[in-house]
């Protein structure tokens, strides 16, 4: 194999990599109300940590980033991402509100058609469904 073509893959691994980690931000604000600042900040109230813990889990287990990759996405040092990941695990089992938040999470990362389009399309999508949802209502409703 061509070497430049082996690099070319790695370059376009990290492109949607680096897309995917901006998709992911917008969905966390979107669940958690915790913008991509304030994960890198370095504030400890606990809604921003689980966002954190959150995003440094997806990292690691869904996008197969290393330990010290998961730890450049939100400005933190390898050992605190290791720290997130055990954590998070304890979390599953015995904070529903964690895994709720972690589950919603996943399911909209998985619609890989959002991905592509900004935060306007999203917006534009919900309201289009909540329309739709709204006509049939009035459609299903009995007139006297």
């Amino acid at each position: 194999m061509n070497p430049y073509t082996y690099a070319g893959l790695i370059t376009s691994a990290r492109k949607e990599n680096r897309v995917t980690i901006q998709h992911l931000y917008k969905v966390i604000e979107q669940v958690t109300g915790v913008s991509e600042k304030q994960i890198k900040n370095q504030d400890r109230h606990k809604h921003i940590v689980h966002a954190r813990k959150i995003v440094g889990y997806f990292c690691r287990q869904e996008l197969d980033l290393t330990i010290t990759e998961c730890g450049n996405v939100i400005n933190r040092d390898h050992s605190t991402i290791s720290y997130y990941l055990s954590d998070a695990e304890g979390l599953f089992q015995y904070d529903p509100i964690f895994r709720n938040k972690y589950d919603k999470v996943l399911k909209l990362m998985e619609d890989k058609s959002l991905i592509t389009f900004g935060a306007e399309t999203v917006k534009t999508m919900c309201i289009k469904k909540e329309a739709e949802e709204k006509i049939k209502e009035l459609s299903n409703r009995k007139y006297l």
